[in-house]
């Protein structure tokens, strides 16, 4: 095998010194053409476009931001200025229970998705998860107001824009 990779290299090296003056340089630009097409293709476009992408995910994170940061200035705003009920709760039934009525009481029942028992062989302290889809931001800020006016805060909470302005879709987790 390597003899005949040595034997093909001799033979373009002969037809190399066959070729005049003008003929090599010619050959050599476009080879050097050749390989900055190749380059361009092979490197720089997948760069250019990955950079693309990566400034459109960053102005989409920085809108994402600034409407978050607009958010929490209205939560602030509706925070009830009556002294907190303290609630507490002894089962999981309970939790269940205030969570539904507070929901009931705030108008989200037909934007609650999905209200998940948690227990301890999902590998999470017991509570329970509530997902609502496109619900109305300034009403689930509220609903989130009145349940910490109680001394409720959600353990964990993933909040992101809905389809309409004005609405997201949120998990909330309220553990015991």
């Amino acid at each position: 095998m390597w003899q005949s990779i040595k034997d093909v290299k001799h033979r373009l090296d002969a037809q190399w010194q066959q070729l005049e003056h003008r003929e090599r340089r010619l050959v050599g630009l476009m080879l050097m053409v050749v390989l900055l097409a190749f380059f361009y293709w092979a490197l720089w476009l997948p760069l250019k476009a990955e950079r693309e992408n990566a400034l459109d995910r960053l102005s989409y994170e920085r809108e994402l931001y600034y409407w978050l940061s607009g958010e929490v200035a209205s939560i602030d705003r509706q925070r009830p200025s009556s002294a907190p009920n303290q609630v507490t709760l002894t089962s999981q039934t309970d939790l269940l229970t205030l969570l539904q009525k507070a929901v009931d009481q705030q108008g989200l029942s037909e934007s609650l998705d999905q209200q998940i028992p948690l227990t301890e062989k999902t590998g999470l302290k017991k509570g329970v998860r509530l997902r609502f889809s496109s619900v109305s931001s300034q009403a689930l800020y509220q609903l989130m107001a009145n349940l910490e006016s109680r001394n409720l805060s959600p353990a964990q909470l993933v909040i992101t824009k809905g389809n309409e302005p004005g609405q997201v879709n949120v998990t909330l987790d309220y553990r015991l």
